[in-house]
């Protein structure tokens, strides 16, 4: 009875509920246990979600996913962000970079174990996954040096500040202000990048920032007022016994102030001063020389050049800087040392170092004529003929006189021996023709004697007249050519030292007449070439005629006998063409630098005044037209015929003219 009792108070809506919640809680564990034990139980709990940005359209959903699903989940998310393109934005608009250009990758091992690291346990953590959402952001490497590399290429260019400096307007020192400059925050871009990193917005801004100058307008204005004050007087330079007084002005515009490193300091224009100071002072210190060339025992030998002084030592701008600052009216200059146009170095790349060419003339020792050619030799030994340059012995020597060490001998003149200053010179010019012959050099003019002279090779040779005729050597060569002209009692040698690059010979000789009274000798040179490029064959002749005779029959001076009937000079019956050796002898057919050409003559004997020549001389070779014609192409030296062979572009003289020259 007592147990009906109670019953009886329970109220039936309570029965009810307690029947509800009994089976709500059945219901609900029930479910943990299908949905969260049974179906799910090995996989990333329920509400899992893994970040994914908005430009990618991939799945976050972890929910349920098995260890293998996870890890091909996250593989395809690694993949999707290869791809993915960044917008870096800044005050020059967006740009897209790709992710894997700014040092990124997923992490696909850490992405991975977050996900699964995820854990609702429990009926109470089934329940929360199904009303909430678990997210984990992604794991990535970032290399920030790369990304920082990415943003500089991306960004706009900024603008460096414009430090204070010391300008100069209306001949005074003034302050220009310093201006802040711009720059962008790559620094501050990259943390953001990282900072964003695993959300679901990747942008970036790149933001300017100001800079500021390193220096104060103050610190700079404190120095203008400096350089304006040392400036304000002019100062007295003095070198040696001259002075020169440097204006206020002047001196500003060589001054500056140097605030790049460390304190401000001033410096001053060095270039400018030693400029102006050496126009002021022209005629201090005295002149150095050029380097030279010497001979011994055959061998060229530089000879250093001396340095001279001038206006003014390298030190000058800085005495001059060190007077200002110490506000001193006056400062002592010193001398420095000038250079000289050919310095060793520059002799040394001439590649003088070797014979090339050398020829010997004999004379009579204590003849007047020996002086002059001993005189000559002297003023031209050491000359030296640089590639492409032309020596002109009438140029380099001028005109001979007393003063310069030359007397009275013998020279033609009208076609008759006489005498004048410089007299028997040709000696020494025939003397370095036949050097340069067989050197390979060229002659830019020249001119044989109009009567032929015993003593010099028969056709190849060269006489002078100031004024008139000339020895004119070009040389042909890359190297440069050193004249060395020696005399002793017995003759005079000219050696010319080189590097060797061509050589010439003699290779044929022949002649014909001129007018009634004259022989033209036509003499071949072949110049071979050490390079191994074509044999180059050119001609140089002599014109020569009786003494006294014009090559038209007529006197050549007033004072000569009527002329008697004179045929041209040809060769005695019987006779080769005279050679470059004296009759008898063989003609070399090469000649080395080393060996001196004998001396050469035509037959001691003249032919009779009315016998023709037994034979012809011979024909011209092929490799020679005949030069009798004018105007043979500039490879030959007789594009110009006239009395005296004399070598030129245009015609000097006629025919029957004939100008004093040495003899």
């Amino acid at each position: 009875m007592a147990s009906r009792r109670r019953e009886e108070w329970i109220p039936r809506s309570a029965k009810w509920s307690f029947g509800a919640v009994g089976l709500a809680l059945v219901l609900w564990l029930g479910g943990w246990l299908i949905d969260g034990v049974l179906l799910n139980g090995d996989g990333v709990p329920r509400g899992t979600q893994l970040v994914v940005p908005d430009d990618l359209d991939i799945d976050g959903s972890m929910s349920g996913l098995s260890n293998d699903a996870v890890a091909e989940r996250v593989d395809s998310l690694a993949e999707a962000y290869e791809s993915l393109n960044v917008d870096v934005v800044s005050t020059d608009g967006a740009a897209k970079v790709r992710f894997v250009d700014l040092g990124l990758s997923l992490d696909r091992d850490a992405t991975a174990g977050a996900v699964l690291a995820v854990s609702r346990s429990g009926p109470i953590g089934w329940t929360q996954g199904l009303f909430s959402t678990e997210t984990v952001r992604p794991r990535f490497n970032f290399d920030e040096d790369k990304a920082a590399e990415a943003l500089i290429a991306n960004a706009p260019v900024g603008e460096p500040p414009t430090e204070p400096f010391m300008g100069y307007v209306d001949d005074t020192f003034v302050l220009e202000p310093g201006v802040p400059g711009t720059a962008f925050d790559v620094d501050g871009a990259v943390a953001t990048l990282a900072d964003n990193l695993g959300g679901t917005d990747l942008s970036v801004e790149i933001t300017p920032v100001d800079i500021s100058p390193t220096r104060s307008d103050d610190e700079i204005l404190e120095f203008v007022q400096i350089a304006n004050a040392i400036t304000a007087s002019p100062i007295t330079a003095t070198i040696e016994d001259e002075t020169f007084v440097i204006s206020p002005a002047l001196l500003r515009s060589w001054i500056d102030l140097e605030t790049r490193v460390g304190r401000p300091s001033f410096v001053i224009n060095e270039t400018d001063v030693l400029s102006r100071l050496r126009r002021a002072f022209p005629a201090v210190g005295g002149g150095g020389t050029d380097a030279t060339i010497t001979v011994i025992d055959d061998v060229p030998t530089v000879v250093s050049g001396i340095p001279g002084t001038a206006c003014c030592s390298e030190n000058s701008p800085q005495l001059l800087l060190d007077a200002m600052i110490a506000g001193e009216s006056s400062v002592e200059l010193e001398l420095g040392e000038a250079g000289v146009d050919r310095d060793d170095d520059y002799i040394e790349s001439l590649g003088i170092v070797e014979l090339v060419g050398e020829f010997t003339t004999k004379y009579t020792a204590g003849q007047s004529r020996v002086v002059n050619i001993q005189r000559i030799a002297e003023l031209t030994q050491g000359v030296i003929i640089e590639p492409g340059e032309t020596f002109s012995v009438n140029d380099f020597v001028g005109r001979r006189t007393l003063d310069k060490g030359f007397v009275s001998a013998g020279v033609i003149q009208d076609g008759v021996f006489q005498d004048d200053i410089g007299g028997g010179i040709s000696q020494y010019a025939t003397t370095l023709f036949n050097a340069a012959f067989f050197a390979g050099l060229d002659f830019a003019e020249y001119r044989a004697h109009s009567i032929y002279i015993s003593r010099y090779p028969y056709g190849r040779e060269a006489t002078l007249a100031y004024g008139a005729i000339d020895l004119a050597i070009t040389n042909n060569t890359p190297y440069g050519v050193l004249l060395w002209p020696t005399t002793d009692d017995a003759g005079i040698t000219v050696q010319l030292f080189s590097t060797k690059f061509v050589e010439g010979e003699q290779t044929a000789q022949w002649t014909g007449g001129v007018e009634v009274a004259c022989t033209r000798v036509n003499t071949e040179r072949t110049r071979t070439y050490l390079d191994g490029r074509e044999p180059v064959v050119d001609v140089v002749f002599a014109v020569y005629r009786p003494e006294g005779i014009k090559c038209n029959g007529q006197p050549s001076s007033p004072d000569a006998a009527p002329p008697a009937t004179v045929p041209p000079t040809t060769v005695a019956p019987g006779t080769s063409v005279p050679a470059t050796t004296p009759p008898g002898t063989e003609p070399p057919t090469t000649r080395p630098p080393t060996t001196k050409p004998p001396a050469t003559q035509p037959p001691a004997t003249q032919p009779p005044a009315t016998q023709p020549p037994a034979t012809k001389p011979p024909a011209p070779s092929p490799r020679s037209p005949n030069l009798l014609r004018p105007n043979r192409p500039s490879i030959y030296f007789s594009a110009t015929t006239d009395d005296h062979g004399v070598w030129s572009k245009t015609p000097t003289s006629t025919l029957n003219a004939c100008p004093t020259s040495t003899i």
